[in-house]
């Protein structure tokens, strides 16, 4: 086992890592079997082990990093899938045609609406994409702007009714946490800092 830790065997059971980790000898305990080596053959067998332990120079460091190049794939193996989907997303979501064209019609419907005040903008802020359900119509019935902009597409533009199709990533990234992904690549990343 000494010789396993020294050479940072990569065969070690993972579990036996998890124990040896679990139940390393504290500086204090190292210290009293020092302070008795000439009892070593009198030892107990936990003791004989927290003694060849010990002589590993940085042992903790050793164990710990072994627990954690055997951690690194399996936790790596979680994050890359989410974090494919999020950049697939991303790059989509940049690449779309369709979708220039639907925003495109939401800043003319924009710009048309605010002819006078704050007409000819060049753009909208992504927040505000949300309002386009709550934007009733001035002819009292409940259609609302995202109801005409769904007219508008359907009558003249029918192939952006299927941006789904250049976008489909978008659902998927939508259910990621991507908070969850930022701690999971932070504490892979300070695991990396600490070896």
């Amino acid at each position: 086992l000494r010789l396993a830790i020294l050479q940072m065997d990569e065969d070690l059971d993972h579990d036996v890592l998890e124990q040896l980790v679990k139940f390393l000898p504290q500086p204090d305990e190292i210290e009293l079997i020092e302070a008795h080596i000439e009892d070593l053959p009198r030892f107990g067998s936990a003791e004989k082990f927290f003694y060849e332990i010990s002589r590993i120079n940085h042992f903790d460091q050793r164990l710990n990093a072994l627990l954690f190049q055997r951690k690194f794939t399996e936790r790596l193996d979680e994050v890359r899938p989410r974090l494919q989907a999020f950049i697939l997303a991303c790059q989509q979501i940049q690449t779309s045609p369709k979708l220039k064209t639907v925003l495109e019609l939401i800043l003319a419907c924009g710009n048309y609406m605010n002819k006078g005040n704050r007409g000819n903008a060049f753009g909208f802020e992504v927040s505000s994409l949300s309002k386009i359900g709550d934007t009733k119509a001035s002819n009292g019935t409940k259609q609302t702007l995202f109801h005409f902009l769904l007219a508008q597409c359907a009558e003249k533009f029918p192939d952006l009714l299927r941006l789904d199709v250049e976008i489909g990533n978008v659902r998927e990234a939508r259910k990621i946490l991507m908070g969850d992904v930022e701690k999971d690549v932070i504490t892979l990343d300070k695991g990396l800092r600490q070896i």
